[in-house]
This record gives C-alpha cells, structure tokens and sequence, in this order.
C-alpha cells in the first residue's frame, strides 16, 4: 500500500462525513428559514391588528412592537422611526412624573406581578387624554414564553366608545333615579295634601251635622210642638226632614256626643265607623297604632263594650239616627 494514499474504505468514510456535514447545514438552513418564516408569519398577524401590543421580556424589555403600536406613538409625537426594541417599558412607566403617573406606577406594578408568575394576567381601564379628545383605553397584559424565557404580551385596546357608551347610559340612569325621587316626594305631598283635604273635609262635615243637631233641630222641633196652621206644620216637618237627611248623609255620629267621648275620641269613632282599621287611621292623623288603639280602648268602655264581644265598627254604624254607607267591616 502507498504512504499517504487513503484505502477505498477511508475515502468512503471521509465522503460520508461530508454528507453528513452538508445534511447537518441543510437542516440548520432549513430550522432558520422556518424560524424566519414563523416569525414574519407572526409579525404580519400582530400587524393587522387594531390594538396596540408589545412583547416584553422578563424584565421589562419590548423585544417586540406592532403596527398600531407605532402607529399611535407617531401620532402622539414620537418618530415614527423611533427604535422601540430594548426599551424598558417598566422602567419608563414608573419614571412619569405628569398627572397619570399614579397610573402608569399601577400598570407597571401589574405587569411586573404577570412576569413574576404572581398573576396569570393583568387587566385594567385607564384614560389617556388628548388636548382635543377623551380618549380611554383597556391595558391586559398575559405572561407568555419564547425560546424558554418568560416573556409578557402587553395589549393596549382603544375602549373610548364603550366607555363614552356607558357614561351616557349611566347619566340615563342618573336621571332617571332623580326623576323617580321627584315623583315620589310629588307623591308622599300629594297624600299629605289629600289627607288634610279629607280631615278638612269630615270636620266641615263634623261641624255642619253638629249645628244642625244643636242649634237648628231643637228650634224646628220646638216650633213643631205650637198650635201653628196646618200648612205652616207641612213646610216645618219638610224642612226637618231635610235637615235630618242632611245631618246623616255627612256620615257623623252626633249621638255618640253624648256619651261623653272627647273631640279626638269622636274624630276616631267617625273613621271608624267609615271603615278605616288603626293603622289607617293613625296614618290619616299622624299618629301612632298604640295611640290609635288606646283611644279605641276608651271608646268601647265609654259606649259600653269593655266587655263585650260586639264589633266597634258595626255598632258605631248601628248607633240611633245616623244612616251610614255600607261597607265592609274591618277588625276591631
């Protein structure tokens, strides 16, 4: 064998390692070209998206930013050209000094606890406002990885027309509220008002049925007791007759006068009588159901009925020379 001239066996191993080299740089070409399209793939996905997203790394870094990320920055003053990757986006957060940096300090602190693992995602509503419009945005932020490093996609979303939405809704809802508070004060008045109407209105009757009872019918039964002629009679028992029909369509007890019950009392017995329980009653005069109930006590002893069974409001109805609108019968 000749020295330095390589055997068939070595040439076949030397041309097999070869082989070997170029599939090993065929198939790193091949990862790299595939890693290229991935990411280009990726990147024109994130593109096309409306919101504004970054990718940060584990300490804060933007490794990555959209379109509309840039896009919004341009349009807040910043170049367009401005070179995003590798600024620290935590650090830029917590060093605002203007009015929202309490705010910038609160996204900062939610992003750093996705990285950390301490949140699985970060989410919060913030207003970013221009000089010429209100503007409110929507910031979540996912704790992702790549490459086997911990990474945060950071999305910012334009929210302002579901806010302005909400805030008008919200106003609707305000005045609606102020309206129905309106209505029922109109309401609570209305009733006071027609309570004082109707209390008015039975005292009116009260006083009416009483002088008619005392000082109108003793003089006619007194004139009716005279030799007067016969038509004079007529006209004097037409005129008690009405008078009498008068007294008892106001629905007044005058009999129950002389018993002895007292001005309140007697108020309380003609509400009765009309078919109010005690707490309608104490309602109508502004008092207490204890109160009402005491002078319910009071009346049935002074008419009679301490011990008995009988129905106060049955019996104030069936009392001599009142004729009452039926009705039904509360409990006593």
């Amino acid at each position: 064998m000749t020295a330095g001239k390589p055997s068939p066996q070595d040439r076949i191993l030397l041309e097999l390692e070869a082989i070997r080299d170029c599939l090993s740089h065929f198939q790193e070409a091949l990862a790299e070209l595939a890693d290229k399209k991935r990411g280009f793939s990726l990147e024109a996905i994130l593109d096309a998206l409306s919101a504004h997203i970054a990718l940060l790394d584990e300490t804060g870094a933007i490794l990555f930013t959209n379109r509309a990320w840039k896009q919004f920055a341009a349009e807040n003053g910043m170049s367009q050209e401005f070179g995003w990757i590798g600024i620290n986006y935590l650090e830029i957060c917590y060093a605002a000094t203007d009015a929202d940096a309490p705010i910038a300090v609160q996204i900062a602190e939610g992003i750093e606890n996705v990285i950390r693992g301490k949140m699985k995602q970060f989410s919060m509503d913030y207003p970013c406002h221009s000089p010429t419009e209100k503007r409110w945005f929507r910031i979540q932020a996912t704790r992702s990885s790549m490459n086997q490093k911990v990474c945060a996609v950071v999305c910012h979303d334009n929210i302002t027309g579901l806010k302005s939405s909400y805030e008008r809704i919200r106003a609707q809802e305000e005045q609606l509220h102020l309206k129905a508070e309106e209505l029922a004060r109109a309401n609570t008045a209305l009733k006071e008002v027609l309570q004082r109407v109707e209390t008015e209105k039975r005292e009116v009757q009260e006083k009416i049925a009483l002088n008619i009872q005392e000082s109108v019918l003793p003089y006619v039964q007194k004139m009716n007791a005279m030799s007067l002629p016969p038509d004079i009679q007529n006209h004097l028992k037409l005129l008690e007759n009405a008078l009498l029909d008068i007294r008892s369509s106001f629905a007044r007890d005058l009999t129950i006068r002389s018993v002895g019950l007292t001005p309140s009392e007697r108020r309380i017995a003609t509400l009765i009588r009309n078919g109010l329980n005690s707490k309608e009653i104490a309602v109508m005069l502004g008092l207490s159901i204890r109160a009402i109930e005491f002078h319910r006590q009071n009346i049935r002893h002074k008419l009679g009925l301490k011990n008995s069974k009988a129905n106060l409001h049955s019996f104030l109805l069936e009392m001599p020379s009142i004729t009452l609108p039926s009705g039904n019968t509360p409990n006593d």
